[in-house]
């Protein structure tokens, strides 16, 4: 178990290598995603060793035209008529975890399943606008790839976003029926490029203060995420 609020370079280096096994024997980056978000959930504790998130999850960038019947349904439902470019990436929601029953299907998201990452959705999602400076332009090139770019970031991008506080917190969604009775006090988000030019998220909704010094502790985390995820990019993604 790790205490997230004190969170140690020994638990970095267990949790670490931990993660970095959920790639084996898996079939597809879905069931890795799904075995390390179980993983961060039963294991990120607080300082009485009660479960330290109300909510994990993690979500693969996918070009609109990869995606299956249902999938580009919600994306067309959100933009109103299907995208000008099947190709547009859409921020796609791979493996959830979660205090709520219905969290533990990707499949019973409702609104999160998946979002497409045209300039109108990104401008109006307050966590998108949050990050942009942090995702700069990881996020453009989520958008719009070039390939040169892609290339330096695969290797260098290894990113958190951390909302220290997320009670009335504008970047934070679902206020009243998500952060208040859920007790999220705050967000980690890890996040990283792949050579596929898609880029992989893991969030965390915390019960516990995360302070910024823990932070440090958490990026090497997502080249650990990385390395599990990496056999099955652009490959077998999707487990159904």
């Amino acid at each position: 178990m790790y205490d997230l609020t004190a969170f140690s370079l020994k638990d970095m280096t267990a949790c670490g290598a931990a993660l970095r096994q959920m790639g084996d024997g898996a079939a597809s980056m879905e069931e890795a995603a799904q075995k390390m978000v179980r993983y961060l959930y039963d294991h990120l504790v607080d300082a009485e060793r009660e479960r330290a998130a109300a909510l994990v999850r993690f979500f693969i960038t996918k070009p609109y035209d990869e995606l299956n019947d249902e999938l580009q349904q919600h994306v067309k439902m959100l933009l109103g008529k299907p995208p000008h470019d099947p190709a547009l990436k859409c921020q796609t929601l791979l493996a959830t975890i979660g205090d709520n029953p219905e969290w533990h299907s990707r499949h019973n998201s409702r609104y999160y399943k998946v979002h497409p990452l045209s300039k109108e959705i990104v401008d109006a999602n307050p966590m998108f606008a949050q990050v942009s400076e942090i995702f700069g332009i990881v996020l453009e090139q989520a958008v719009q790839r070039d390939p040169d770019l892609v290339l330096n970031l695969a290797h260098e991008a290894y990113n958190i976003l951390h909302v220290v506080d997320a009670r009335d917190n504008q970047y934070v969604p679902d206020q009243a029926d998500f952060v208040i009775p859920y007790g999220i006090k705050s967000v980690l988000v890890m996040f990283s490029l792949l050579p596929s030019g898609n880029i992989f998220t893991v969030v965390i909704f915390a019960k516990v203060a995360v302070s910024r010094e823990l932070i440090d502790y958490f990026r090497p985390l997502t080249l650990n995420v990385k390395m599990a995820v990496l056999p099955f990019d652009d490959t077998a993604v999707f487990s159904t």
